[in-house]
């Protein structure tokens, strides 16, 4: 276990990264198209649910008054974002309360040749980013990327070598909840710098601590969430609230074992297996 002022020094240094959100993510859909193994978001276990538009133009509202548009990135991802159907609402209203947010659309890519034109054009306008992860499936990605090229947005594509044999992160869990959260948060956890996950009017320093009901419900399992794992935009009354709750472990990363977590190869999910658990 690391020295406790290792921990504080890692404390210093991220509170300082977190005078501003620089990453907020929004899935759009919690189930996906593609049900990758060992999926940290629980796609391939998750029911078919959208987020309510009106719901979230009051809430992308709230959250620029508080923090005064100071977002760097706004990413919408799931699940796979590109199955809702009011997705350019979704970056229209974005863009309308983050003007100045650089807003990106996560995606596997498997739908962008059957999007419309009007999706299409709305990227466009609104200067919208496709971020697109390659995965080792029957699909023609340079013919998708010739077309994002020639309509001139800007893309990403994950191609870090996703092939048969790819490896994922395995999260495991401890069911107890006997792991130091501190030490998780601080040394440990990737998601916790710059994961931070926006839902219902909540904010999340990721999303697992909120998406774990997925999970209890799909396996019968009792992981506790708490109302300290996030912090309500319609209860604090500035930005710092915000930052400081960032900085700082919530109960939930007591259940992350990170000593267990392991690598899985890509694959399919087989309905009823538990690739989240050793």
């Amino acid at each position: 276990m690391p020295k406790r002022e290792n921990i504080y020094n890692k404390y210093e240094e991220r509170k300082l990264e977190k005078d501003y959100i620089k990453y907020l993510e929004i899935h759009l859909a919690d189930h996906c198209n593609l049900n990758c193994k060992g999926c940290c978001h629980f796609s391939p276990i998750a029911s078919k649910k959208f987020p309510n538009i009106n719901k979230f133009e009051k809430d992308i509202k709230r959250l620029s008054e508080l923090i005064h548009g100071k977002l760097k990135r706004l990413i919408f991802m799931g699940g796979e974002p590109l199955l809702n159907k009011d997705i350019e609402k979704y970056l229209l209203l974005s863009k309308k309360h983050f003007p100045n947010t650089d807003v990106q659309i996560l995606t596997n890519g498997l739908l962008l040749p059957t999007m419309s034109d009007s999706f299409w054009t709305t990227c466009k306008s609104l200067d919208i980013q496709i971020d697109i992860t390659k995965y080792p499936v029957n699909f023609n990605y340079d013919v998708i990327i010739k077309k994002i090229k020639k309509l001139g947005l800007n893309y990403f594509l994950y191609d870090d070598g996703i092939s048969i044999g790819k490896k994922f992160d395995k999260y495991v869990f401890d069911e107890e909840g006997k792991q130091n959260k501190e030490d998780n948060f601080y040394n440990n956890c990737v998601m916790a710098v710059d994961c931070a996950y926006f839902v219902d009017g909540r904010i999340y320093p990721c999303q697992l601590a909120h998406n774990i009901k997925i999970y209890n419900k799909y396996f019968s399992k009792s992981f506790k969430q708490s109302k300290k794992d996030y912090i309500d935009i319609y209860k604090v009354k500035d930005e710092k609230e915000i930052y400081q709750f960032l900085t700082k472990p919530i109960p939930f990363c007591r259940y992350c074992d990170f000593i267990r977590k392991d690598k899985i190869e890509w694959g399919m999910h087989v309905k009823g297996n538990n690739d989240w658990s050793d």
